[in-house]
């Protein structure tokens, strides 16, 4: 079963957005991330703000979750660490940005 989330409280920063993603594990437990967004990131993903950032977050997050790489999932995520572990992981969160 997939995890379910949800992104809470997006905040605006000079360099980036950030969320509190709130998570329901397959036992039931609930987990709580951050998750940050720096403008560079979201321009690689959506040219021209083409795209919201919360479904760039959404995507990010969707891809660390479903990843064995990213467990256990840290408490404080960045949407450029997939990149930097995992080839061709900006492939295929743009894939899931727009299906």
């Amino acid at each position: 079963m997939a995890e379910l989330f949800e992104l809470l409280d997006e905040t605006e920063h000079p360099d980036a957005c950030t969320w509190n993603l709130q998570r329901v594990d397959a036992s039931g437990r609930i987990h709580r991330h951050q998750l940050r967004l720096t403008w560079a990131d979201y321009d690689l993903f959506a040219p021209g703000g083409s795209i919201p950032p919360a479904r760039v977050a959404e995507a990010v997050a969707n891809f660390m979750l479903s990843r064995e790489e990213f467990q256990p999932l840290p408490n404080r995520l960045d949407a450029a660490v997939p990149r930097r572990r995992i080839p061709g992981a900006d492939e295929a969160i743009n894939a899931m940005i727009r299906p």
